[in-house]
């Protein structure tokens, strides 16, 4: 019996070392965290507070949490919930910081991974194929400046279907700047772009939405791109600094591929086998594990000459249709 009770007063002092832990944890100022995703409710006995007390307690930090999410754009104004019998069901949005540094291209590798589907289509370098998925929900991007205060930056909205952004900040983005191939930007003309924004006007504020816009969603899809970013990010702020790339993106040299990416994809899918088609598109959860295991690879030589180029750098495939 006194081992018993012994083991009892060791599993209590361990869970109020855990308590302590977690309550140090939720008192910390993260700098890097956009939301404190956490929420602590010290509680000195459990067996002394009632059930309904403790429910009502647990939730206590959610509605701030909610006013912070939607004021930083992780959470629709319009998506708390839709009622289905007894369940809940809440839109998930999902939002990822990107810092304007050395590290943009893995960075961007994570976004990519996150908001969109594995295939088992194998590109030229053995790697996958990843795909855009179905719907018409979005995810946001915060990107954030190399330079300055931590807690600035500019949110994208992007849709999960074909990677488009619809809004920067709070305002609506629809097409490129038609001056778009004059620009060629600099980590630090990144850095200034947003800065800049939430005061910018007329045609200043189209081309800064512009440039922004191309580096992320352009890297999202192309993996070319993402890389030609990163060095001209590292060529100038890195550490140590990227000797060899240019410090700026002639962003000319890069639309071509950026605009061909539709076409390409659809010209990828094309090359498929039908099973390879017919598996690609549907969730994972309803393949068999045969079709789980399948793979194909991308057949070069019946994409048009004129989009192998492309074919070769892009990593996401827009979805068919």
């Amino acid at each position: 019996m006194q081992s018993l009770l012994r083991s009892f007063d060791i599993v209590r002092e361990q869970f109020q070392r855990v308590a302590d832990f977690w309550m140090i944890l939720d008192r910390l100022a993260w700098t890097e965290w956009l939301i404190d995703n956490a929420g602590f409710m010290p509680v000195n006995d459990l067996d002394a507070i009632e059930d309904l007390k403790l429910y009502d307690r647990l939730p206590n930090e959610f509605p701030r949490w909610l006013a912070k999410a939607r004021e930083q754009g992780s959470w629709p104004r319009d998506g708390v919930a839709a009622l289905d019998g007894p369940r809940y069901w809440v839109r998930r949005v999902l939002m990822f910081p990107l810092r304007i540094a050395e590290n943009w291209s893995s960075r961007i590798g994570e976004i990519r991974d996150a908001a969109t589907d594995e295939t088992h289509i194998i590109r030229f370098d053995n790697t996958f194929y990843r795909l855009c998925r179905p719907g018409p929900e979005t995810f946001s991007v915060k990107v954030v400046p190399g330079t300055g205060r931590v807690d600035e930056g500019i949110l994208l909205t992007i849709r999960v279907r074909d990677l488009y952004v619809t809004h920067v900040g709070t305002r609506l983005f629809g097409r490129y700047a038609s001056t778009i191939d004059r620009l060629a930007p600099q980590a630090l003309t990144l850095d200034q772009a947003v800065h800049e924004l939430p005061t910018a006007h007329g045609d200043r504020l189209f081309e800064l939405q512009s440039m922004l816009v191309f580096c992320v969603a352009e890297s999202l899809r192309n993996d070319l791109i993402a890389t030609a970013v990163g060095q001209m990010i590292g060529a100038t702020m890195g550490n140590p600094i990227l000797r060899g790339p240019a410090v700026y993106l002639p962003i000319r040299d890069y639309l071509p591929v950026a605009r061909a990416w539709g076409q390409t994809s659809d010209a990828i899918f094309q090359a498929l086998s039908p099973q390879a088609q017919g598996i690609v598109l549907r969730p994972r959860s309803e393949l068999s594990l045969a079709e789980r295991r399948f793979y194909e690879r991308v057949d070069l030589a019946k994409i048009p000459p004129h989009l192998v180029r492309v074919a070769q750098s892009i990593r996401v495939l827009k979805r068919p249709g």
